[in-house]
């Protein structure tokens, strides 16, 4: 994100530079969550700092393999998950604001998917871009989903008992789900572990719930055309 005018205007009248670290690679490819850590580690080594973090980047390891495993076992049990920030506001007769994040613009979601997991790219048919926002009830998404990555700031309405009643999606009645922290939020190698923990402890308990759906092979989901545009609507996403 762009800092406002006025931090730009301080820091150049104090004589600050600000350092950015981008979000991207070289030719454009959005990052996964680790690549960005890395370079953050990069900055802190390049800034004097001594501390040793051999121990976190052996516990990351043994979880990227860890979470490979259970990825895997859950695409041949065909689970098919969606990123999702809901409810936005009330619900009114099981009817809720809905926002759904396409993997491929976020460094979480990319690592998942990088590892894995079958993470839905939404059709991003109304032109929002990384958010696709519908305006439905449960019954009326419009994607196979077995397990729900929910944003984190929205915790304490999606896994509520209140939600589920009033919408009744079957991934959220089964509570197949788990937090994702949009955007990575803390950059460490640690908090990669945190996340791969979470998401896999629950991935490895999901069952296939939708109906079966045709897929789509992708050769590489580390590619700069799949992360930015993606395969274009109406092409099933799924890989299992």
């Amino acid at each position: 994100f762009n800092l406002p005018d006025d931090v730009y205007g301080n820091a150049t009248a104090h004589h600050t530079q600000i350092i950015h670290i981008s979000p991207n690679a070289a030719d454009g490819t959005p990052l996964g969550f680790i690549e960005i850590s890395n370079r953050f580690e990069e900055l802190a080594t390049f800034l004097g700092a001594t501390a040793d973090i051999s121990d976190q980047k052996a516990a990351l390891c043994h979880e990227v393999n860890k979470f490979k495993a259970t990825a895997a076992e859950a695409s041949a049990r065909g689970v098919r998950s969606l990123a999702i920030y809901a409810p936005l506001g009330p619900i009114v007769d099981g009817v809720a604001s809905t926002y759904v994040a396409t993997a491929g613009k976020d460094q979480v979601l990319n690592m998942l998917e990088e590892l894995g997991m079958q993470v839905v790219h939404h059709s991003n048919a109304n032109g929002w871009g990384y958010w696709e926002r519908m305006i439905t009830n449960a019954s009326a998404i419009p994607y196979e989903v077995d397990f729900w990555l929910y944003d984190q700031r929205v915790t304490f309405d999606f896994t509520s008992e209140a939600f589920a009643a009033e919408w009744p999606h079957p991934a959220v009645v089964a509570k197949q789900y788990a937090y994702w922290p949009i955007t990575g939020q803390v950059h460490s190698y640690e908090h990669g572990t945190e996340i791969l923990k979470h998401v896999g402890e629950a991935l490895g308990k999901a069952q296939r719930i939708e109906p079966t759906t045709p897929c789509t092979e992708v050769a590489d989901v580390t590619d700069v055309h799949y992360r930015t545009v993606g395969l274009g609507t109406n092409v099933p996403h799924a890989v299992h």
